[in-house]
C-alpha cells in the first residue's frame, strides 16, 4: 500500500471515528461532478445511506471565488416521512446540511440508546 493510501484510509476511519459516518466519494455520471455517500455508524441497515453531490467553488475572472454547492440527491432512505421533515427543515427552510447531518446523527443515537 502506498503512502497515500494509507494517509487516505487514516482520514477515512477518523472520519468515521469522529463524525460518525463512513464517507465514499465517487462520480456523478451525469455531470461528471464528485459525490458523497454517507453511512452512519448508527444506521439500522447497511441501505441506510445518502448521496451528496458536491460542486465545488469557482475563481472568477475578477479572481473572487464564488461558493461551492451542496446537493442531496434522492434515494429510497432519504425519502421516508421522517427523513423529509429533516430535510425540508434544515437544508430547505435553514439551507445547512451540517445541521441536518448533526440532527440526523442525534436522531439515530437516540434511536439506537433508547431501544
Amino acid at each position: 500500500m502506498t503512502v497515500f493510501k494509507q494517509k487516505i484510509s487514516t482520514f477515512r476511519e477518523a472520519c468515521y471515528l469522529i463524525f460518525g459516518f463512513k464517507v465514499d466519494m465517487g462520480e456523478d455520471r451525469g455531470t461528471g461532478l464528485p459525490t458523497f455517500t454517507l453511512r452512519s455508524m448508527f444506521a439500522s441497515r447497511d441501505d441506510e445511506a445518502m448521496v451528496f453531490r458536491v460542486a465545488p467553488p469557482k475563481v472568477g475572472a475578477t479572481g473572487n471565488e464564488t461558493g461551492g454547492t451542496v446537493e442531496l440527491l434522492p434515494a429510497p432512505y432519504t425519502s421516508t416521512d421522517e427523513m423529509r421533515r429533516m430535510i425540508d427543515m434544515y437544508v430547505t427552510r435553514w439551507s445547512s446540511v451540517p445541521g441536518f447531518v448533526a440532527n440526523l446523527t442525534m436522531e439515530l443515537f437516540n434511536k439506537q440508546t433508547a431501544a
